[in-house]
Order: C-alpha cells, then structure tokens, then sequence
C-alpha cells in the first residue's frame, strides 16, 4: 500500500488543527485595553453601513496570528476572489455586496464580482498602528503579515479614493495608558450633554436653588418690614 504524499498529510493535519484566530477568546465591542489584544478597526465609509466598526480580539495573541486571522477572529466575514483566494480581501462582511454601484469615474456602473483583483479605486485598504501611534499603509498582504499584543489593524473602503486610500477613521493616538474604554469615551464624546439633576416633582435642581433663594430672601426683607413697622419706623 502506497503512502499518502507528505502535502496531503500536511493539508490533513492544517485542517484538524484549529487556527491561531481560532484560538482566541470571543471578540469584544470597543477597542482593546492598550498593549493588550488586537484591535480591529472597519470603516466602511462610502459603501454599506457607512460606519466604523473596532472589536478587540483578547489577547495574548497566539505566536503565528496573522492580520487576516485577527480580522475573522474579531468576527468579521471575509470573502476573497475566485482567482487568488483570500490573497485579496473582496468582502467584508459582504460589503461591497454583489449588487451595489460603486461610482468608479472610469466605470461608474461598476459591480464587485470578487472573480480577480478588485480595481485599486474600490477595494480595501489595510493599515496597522501601534497605541498612540499613527496609522501605516500597509503593502504586505493580510495573510503574510503577523500580529501581537497591542497592534491596531484597519481596513478601509472608498471609492476613487485618489493618490492615497483614506485611514480608518479611528485615532489610535487616543489610546493610552490611562484609558480604560475607549467606547465610553467616543459614546461621550457625542456632542451631546449630560442631563441636568432633578429635584422633587421632575423640576431641575437649578430651578429648585434659584427658588429656594428667592424664597430665602424674600422672607427676610418680609421680616425687616415686619420690624420696621413693630418698632413704629415707616
């Protein structure tokens, strides 16, 4: 009986084995605690949602992780292309979907069929950061490209996004030692104001000082009147 060749033995024991992203703890909402973990950041800008996503994937990080690997270990769906397999990202989470325009000037009808390379005026663009770092274009491929502890990974996606792709929206410079959540302070950061304390019946406190005041007040010029007039001094 013929042994099996050494590359398929190897194809066998690479699927039994689980992944280093496979390995790591479920993926969190917010960025991670610095030094701690991979923070994957997803802007979609111009095409889907439009939003941006960061999940931080718990460390400590397997040695042999790679970018590719923390991007589906923070729980994003990556699709790559017919032709070279997940040596191209073509979707994440489905976007760009099948059916979506996506204005290029040279095509504005154009529709990402993932079968070859996307078109470097719609594709997505990967960059790394360390905390308090900026973001770094990245030019090795997310498969080859490992990470540890600490690194911060985006993706981005635009559409003619001219000389330079746009950085992930995302200041990693924001992370520090002293940050704690890195989601509360961006939900603060809102533009919004924090409602004012209330007193009895629903009234704002400040209306309840400023009346207490007058009230204060009032009863004491009600009392020097009262003496003047006790005392026969009109």
């Amino acid at each position: 009986m013929r042994s099996a060749p050494a590359w398929t033995l190897g194809m066998l024991l690479a699927l039994a084995l689980p992944s280093a992203a496979a390995a790591q703890d479920e993926a969190e909402e917010g960025a991670c605690e610095p030094g701690e973990g991979v923070t994957v950041v997803v802007d979609y800008q111009e095409v889907g949602p439009g939003e941006v996503v960061v999940r931080c994937v718990p460390g400590p990080v397997a040695e042999g992780t790679t970018a590719l690997d923390a991007l589906r270990a923070a729980g994003f769906e990556v699709e790559g292309v017919s032709r070279w397999g997940d040596a191209f990202v073509c979707r994440i989470d489905g976007v760009p979907a099948p059916e979506e325009e996506l204005a290029l000037q040279s095509d504005p009808g154009y529709r990402e069929t993932c079968l070859d390379t996307p078109p470097t005026q719609a594709s997505w663009a990967s960059w790394r950061a360390a905390a308090e770092e900026p973001w770094t274009y990245s030019t090795t491929g997310a498969r080859a490209r490992s990470v540890t502890d600490g690194d911060l990974e985006g993706w981005t996606f635009a559409v003619d996004p001219g000389v330079d792709p746009s950085m992930p929206r995302f200041d990693p410079e924001t992370l520090s030692a002293t940050t704690t959540s890195v989601g509360a302070e961006l939900a603060a950061d809102d533009g919004s104001e924090e409602p004012e304390a209330e007193g009895p019946w629903g009234v704002p406190a400040s209306v309840w000082a400023t009346g207490a005041v007058v009230l204060v007040l009032g009863g004491a010029a009600l009392a020097t009147a009262r003496s003047r007039r006790a005392g026969g001094d009109v």
